[in-house]
């Protein structure tokens, strides 16, 4: 006892030694860890604590007694060697979990070197504390309140981003590699997959559903076959030889341009349209064109660009900039991005990055100038916009900037805002430009006064 008395003293306070000395007594080293942490050592020690851990410093009294005794150290080992191991699952299954990117996969965990997890972690994994321990479920909890890839980050029953859902597939796969396979470099995707059925229960039933049929794909261990498979469930008979032979030559992402333009009767692309609406995992054409074509990222791309809208059209408004467009225009904008006959186009163009002249794009891109009033080119050449669809295509083109050149940064100005590129007001007549123009001067102006 002595002994750890001579570690714990230079890091309290006088007026608590009797106090911890008697803690120490009664429940021994471990639980007077836990205890200094919780009742004992202030915030400017707990600070300390964080830094000389994470810095290794063996010239602080705390180094010795957390690091070494209380053994941080062994947790560090165990999180470093998870963290390799993510990085040799991502790279072994990158193009089954395309979301997921090398980042995502060099920044997981990072949570676990805090002192807040560390203390907890190291409880559970060095020390072998009961699943009950107080302080072990509190490292947990703050484990899951900050990393996204864990389904208990989210609300019951809301479903993960597919990146999410990806990275936290990839953590189980490291952990089954790590430990349960022992590192073995020669196992097959289907032993890397086979996981104790409770893992999955964690997630609500839509991502389990997309687990169970991601790690089925990588099971199958040939994505190309895969895909084909899905492809020719539905294809006419008739011709799966001509699309099959289509598909060798060209690839996963013409042939489905292929399947809609050329292939696909319109029950068919119905069909298709209801399955993604209703993102319907039983519906045969969700897993093809949500999830391998990956839909579900355009829409992702649309869920955000019109939450921007919202604040862009909030923050005008509250400005007196905006004179007749209204709160349900700002709502509603782009609705028409999630119809199949925009989604298939706006995916190409913006997912897989398909050339400017692709003719599935083009034809997407002209199908939403058709619906979409606040775009210029909804209007006959020549033609002046109504007030309210000027400031809608305004609004646009500030929640495109705030969103994609500023990283949505809520502190910028409103000359950052309009600072837009000269070829973006070319597609309004000479009327509306002046009109764009003068009200674009107003906000710089009013940037000048109040910023």
């Amino acid at each position: 006892m002595a002994d750890k008395l001579k570690l714990i003293y230079p890091t309290i306070q006088e007026c608590h030694r009797k106090l911890v000395t008697d803690f120490l007594e009664k429940n021994g080293f471990m639980k007077t860890v836990w205890y200094l942490v919780e009742n004992i050592w202030d915030h400017k020690t707990l600070t300390e604590c964080d830094r000389v851990i994470k810095s290794e410093d063996a010239t602080s009294p705390l180094y010795d007694l957390l690091f070494k005794e209380y053994n941080v150290e062994e947790h560090f080992r165990q999180v470093d060697s998870h963290r390799e191991w993510i990085i040799k699952a991502y790279k072994r299954l990158k193009d089954y979990v395309p979301h997921m990117t090398l980042d995502d996969a060099e920044g997981h965990d990072l949570s676990k070197y805090d002192l807040v997890q560390a203390i907890g972690y190291t409880a559970k994994w060095v020390h072998n504390v009961d699943w009950d321990n107080e302080t072990w479920q509190s490292s947990l909890n703050d484990h899951y309140r900050r990393e996204r890839h864990h389904p208990q980050f989210y609300p019951k029953g809301q479903r993960m981003p597919r990146k999410d859902l990806e990275e936290s597939l990839v953590d189980m796969v490291a952990s089954q590699w790590e430990r349960k396979l022992n590192g073995n470099e020669n196992v097959s995707n289907a032993d890397l997959v086979d996981f104790d059925p409770k893992y999955l229960q964690r997630y609500c039933s839509e991502d389990f559903v997309d687990v169970q049929v991601l790690t089925e794909k990588i099971k199958q261990n040939d994505l190309a076959t895969y895909r084909w498979n899905l492809i020719e469930a539905v294809t006419p008979e008739s011709k799966r030889n001509d699309v099959q032979l289509f598909y060798k030559e060209n690839g996963f992402l013409q042939t489905i341009l292929h399947l809609y333009e050329a292939v696909w009767d319109s029950d068919t692309i119905t069909l298709a349209e209801k399955g993604i609406r209703d993102r319907d995992p039983t519906n045969p054409l969700y897993q093809l064109l949500m999830i391998e074509y990956d839909i579900q990222e355009h829409y992702r791309q649309c869920d955000s660009h019109r939450f921007w809208i919202v604040k862009a059209y909030e923050r005008l408004k509250a400005e007196n900039f905006l004179t007749e467009m209204t709160e349900n225009d700002a709502k509603v904008h782009d609705l028409s991005k999630y119809d199949i006959s925009q989604a298939i186009g706006y995916t190409a163009k913006w997912v897989h990055k398909v050339n400017w002249n692709n003719n599935t794009w083009q034809r997407s891109l002209n199908d939403h100038y058709r619906r979409e009033s606040h775009h210029p080119q909804y209007h006959p050449e020549g033609e002046r916009m109504p007030r309210k669809d000027l400031e809608e295509s305004l609004v646009d083109m500030i929640a495109c900037r705030w969103e994609r050149d500023l990283k949505g940064n809520e502190e910028v100005t409103w000359h950052d805002l309009v600072d837009f590129h000269p070829n973006f007001l070319k597609r309004y007549c000479e009327e509306d430009l002046t009109e764009v123009t003068s009200l674009i001067k107003r906000i710089k102006e009013h940037c000048s006064e109040g910023e």
